[in-house]
């Protein structure tokens, strides 16, 4: 096989390699820009105030039997009963403001750290807590305190 051959033969292997992620992250990805509009739209017919707007956002896992262990890109929210994620993938997952305990933020969260993120942590009744990554984690923390009624460190 010549020079010529092994260049092309490399070109074609790239290329098809190429195609097969396209194909499945292009899918992704759409999902991912139209989660946004589905959660304002599934929000809007709940007739619940909304507290923080639909934001994209990371599931970190749960350690309660109740929610998901496996983490999760998706869109999350905050309104005056819930806090809503739903993800690209796996079921919705909705946390009672009711059932709030507690709001802490840490850079570990179930044996696990992401360069340069903060979790939000939020302890569930049952000893169970819920992780979540947001791109303003104070902010975040403070409206879970707010929602749930508990008292917001100053």
């Amino acid at each position: 096989m010549g020079p010529g051959a092994i260049v092309l033969l490399v070109a074609g292997i790239l290329l098809f390699v190429g195609l097969i992620q396209a194909a499945v992250w292009i899918p992704i990805v759409r999902k991912l820009r139209r989660l946004p509009e589905r959660v304002r739209a599934e929000l809007a017919a709940s007739g619940e105030a909304v507290v923080r707007a639909p934001e994209r956002g990371t599931y970190r896992g749960s350690s309660h039997p109740e929610f998901p262990r496996a983490a999760g890109t998706g869109v999350m929210a905050l309104t005056e009963r819930r806090l809503v994620f739903r993800g690209i993938a796996g079921r919705p997952i909705d946390v009672p403001t009711a059932r709030i305990r507690g709001v802490r933020q840490d850079t570990w969260f179930r044996s696990s750290a992401r360069a340069g993120w903060v979790h939000v942590i939020v302890a569930v009744d049952g000893h169970g807590e819920v992780g979540f990554h947001a791109r303003d984690p104070d902010a975040w923390a403070q409206a879970l305190l707010r929602a749930a009624g508990l008292p917001v460190p100053s």
